[in-house]
């Protein structure tokens, strides 16, 4: 399995590479948890694999205040983490760590 480890996890860069962000649908009360060592099998979600790595970066739980589109940073660069700031170039992105 080439670019992964022993139990087929690609390296944690690997969630910053998509080059664009992570859009999710949320409804207004709803929690999620989303990933911040990067080794999530399902980003930008935790999937808990931080635990099994012995990670110290815990992940960010958020409660959406509205329905709607939120986006999460897919290149690294958000100066803003975990939200798209629009850093990786590709326009505008909705979202915001309110």
């Amino acid at each position: 399995m080439s670019g992964s480890d022993a139990a087929g996890v690609k390296p944690a860069q690997v969630m910053y590479d998509q080059g664009g962000p992570y859009k999710l649908q949320v409804s207004e009360g709803e929690n999620l948890t989303l990933c911040q060592c990067g080794r999530s099998e399902r980003p930008p979600l935790c999937t808990g694999r931080h635990r099994l790595e012995n990670d110290k970066r815990l992940p960010l739980k958020f409660t959406a205040r509205t329905t709607g589109e939120v986006a999460v940073c897919g290149c690294g660069r958000s100066r803003n983490m975990p939200w798209c700031d629009a850093s990786h170039g590709l326009g505008s992105c909705v979202g915001s760590g309110d």
